[in-house]
């Protein structure tokens, strides 16, 4: 039992009939919200031993966004000085009890959508960690799903973060099929192109299948990427702006074009944007199974693919 409620098991796993097993784990909020004081007297041994926390740390080395450690000690005394009833009712604490009772149901939905998006036979193994306090949404670490109930993105809105999860389980699929990127080792004109239309497809991709799902989750507020993306001429916006970063790689090294990869890809979503139209030209045009055929076949298949299919306006220049 503990501080704050009933008890529970720390990984709720679901089984799929096709092997895949995803577990659910919200430990490391469990502990945030149970006993605030006893993280504080220690928050860097917090950030070192628990998952969410260190694979955030990972993740703020690869993207250069900075973690507010004193913001997240000024949260932790806040609550602190709250009684377990009041931190029970914590926003960011109820939401992640919600991620983790939708489980099972989400699973029997979720779970056999990412699978039609993926090559036949592939498994998909993770554990999907609700976390608090940390900069990101949501995003994959290795074998975890990291999803941030604290964040403002959501809105309190349990559909969203449904939603985004199964974005992130075509990650895990999608991951399968390509090499792990190295950053010390981009160095010519076409590995910067390739990193560029990676971003494209992987994100692009997992966008559209999440994109294709938001019947399975009701929310109240609408995906901004997805306002986005019923928009033609924000679509056509975007594109422009890959194809500028695309003919900046041609003569500006890596380390000169890396934080515009970030502005304009991840930032300003046209990764998520460009991308999921990308997916959606091809599955509209050619079906499913051609959309699929891009993963294993990689990047430049994918990119082609579609530039066969588009008006010059979406065309992708590289």
């Amino acid at each position: 039992m503990n501080d704050l409620g009933e008890k529970r098991d720390a990984d709720d796993e679901v089984n799929s009939p096709q092997g895949s097993r995803i577990a659910f784990d919200d430990s490391s909020v469990e502990k945030l919200f149970s006993d605030p004081g006893l993280v504080l007297q220690d928050t860097q041994s917090f950030w070192q031993n628990e998952v969410p926390y260190r694979a955030t740390v990972q993740w703020s080395e690869s993207t250069r966004v900075p973690i507010d450690y004193e913001n997240f000690k000024t949260v932790l005394a806040q609550l602190k000085g709250q009684t377990p009833e009041e931190r029970k009712r914590h926003a960011a604490y109820v939401l992640s009890r919600k991620v983790m009772e939708s489980a099972p149901a989400f699973m029997s939905t979720a779970l056999p959508h990412v699978l039609s998006y993926v090559p036949t036979g592939t498994r998909i193994n993770t554990v999907v960690r609700t976390a608090c306090f940390i900069p990101p949404w949501a995003y994959v670490s290795e074998d975890s799903v990291i999803i941030n109930t604290s964040h403002r993105h959501w809105n309190n809105d349990l559909g969203m973060v449904l939603n985004i999860i199964i974005h992130e389980l075509f990650h895990m699929g999608f991951g399968q099929y390509i090499e792990p990127i190295d950053f010390s080792k981009i160095k010519t004109p076409r590995q910067i192109g390739d990193l560029i239309l990676m971003g494209l497809q992987s994100e692009g991709m997992a966008t559209y299948v999440a994109y294709r799902a938001r019947g399975l989750f009701p929310s109240s507020t609408v995906d901004p990427d997805y306002a986005m993306l019923d928009n033609k001429e924000q679509v056509r916006a975007m594109t422009a702006r890959i194809n500028g970063l695309l003919e900046l790689s041609k003569s500006e090294s890596f380390e000169n074009m890396r934080d515009a990869i970030w502005e304009v890809g991840s930032k300003s979503r046209c990764y998520y944007v460009v991308g999921a139209h990308m997916a959606s030209r091809i599955e509209d045009v050619l079906g499913r199974e051609a959309l699929i055929e891009t993963i294993p076949r990689r990047v430049r298949y994918f990119v082609d693919t579609h530039n066969a299919l588009a008006l010059e306006d979406f065309w992708i220049s590289y």
